[in-house]
């Protein structure tokens, strides 16, 4: 087995630069094993074990699993943030301990499991896994998760600044967030004309490709949406 390497006394910081540390080492893990390893050596010399993941959170938990530990994304009634969509998690934990934590009636058939990896543990427990799936990174290193997924499909995004007295209407009726798969506000806190505006987005799925590629510039044109008198406009996201 290749000696586990590691870089010493680099600085590092995430993506957008408002959090960084100064870490005794920084390890690039290829395997599990190596995450096992990891965790041991430090536990052993008395520190402690961050994943950063690839940097790209502002905030000091980070990737896939960093979104999932934190619960966020989401939007709509029937969508959740990407926590919902966990099944099972493999984590190594204390002492390099690997367990697969999922709940109760879990996918993983407990039997073959344990005979393939006598070395680990199989947690099927709703509390364990309720506790793990949003746990800020504290219970231990995810190493990989199993997600429900659906193939990839086209969204109709629609963007139409409204004033609060439309938008009061149609939040009391409950119908934009039934009638719509994502529904999102962005208000603008200083009224026009009396009346405070709002930019609504919708995204809906469609069945077939409009043949056009989205449009990645939209957000640069929400202040100028919110300021001006009306707006709308449409775009087309794959999901």
């Amino acid at each position: 087995m290749p000696r586990l390497t590691f870089s010493l006394r680099r600085a590092w910081n995430n993506h957008t630069g408002n959090q960084g540390i100064d870490p005794l080492r920084i390890y690039k893990p290829r395997s599990l094993d190596e995450v096992v390893e990891i965790v041991q050596k430090a536990e052993a010399d008395g520190v402690t074990v961050r994943a950063v993941g690839s940097g790209h959170s502002w905030s000091d938990v980070q990737t896939v699993a960093g979104v999932i530990s934190t619960s966020t994304h989401g939007s709509g009634i029937a969508y959740g943030p990407l926590s919902d969509i966990v099944l099972s998690m493999d984590v190594v934990g204390s002492g390099g301990t690997v367990y697969r934590i999922e709940p109760a009636h879990g996918p993983t058939d407990r039997a073959d499991y344990e005979a393939a990896h006598p070395d680990r543990e199989l947690k099927q427990d709703d509390q364990w896994f309720a506790a793990t799936r949003v746990g800020m990174g504290c219970l231990g290193v995810i190493y990989s998760t199993m997600l429900s997924v659906v193939p990839s499909y086209w969204l109709k995004e629609v963007r139409t600044v409204v004033p609060w007295s439309e938008i009061k209407k149609q939040l009391s009726t409950g119908d934009v967030l039934r009638d719509n798969d994502h529904y999102e506000l962005i208000f603008n806190p200083y009224p026009r004309g009396g009346d405070r505006r709002f930019l609504t987005t919708t995204r809906n799925r469609v069945e077939r490709s409009p043949g056009i590629k989205p449009d990645r510039r939209r957000r640069r044109v929400v202040p100028e949406l919110l300021s001006s008198r009306s707006a709308s406009g449409r775009s087309w996201r794959r999901s």
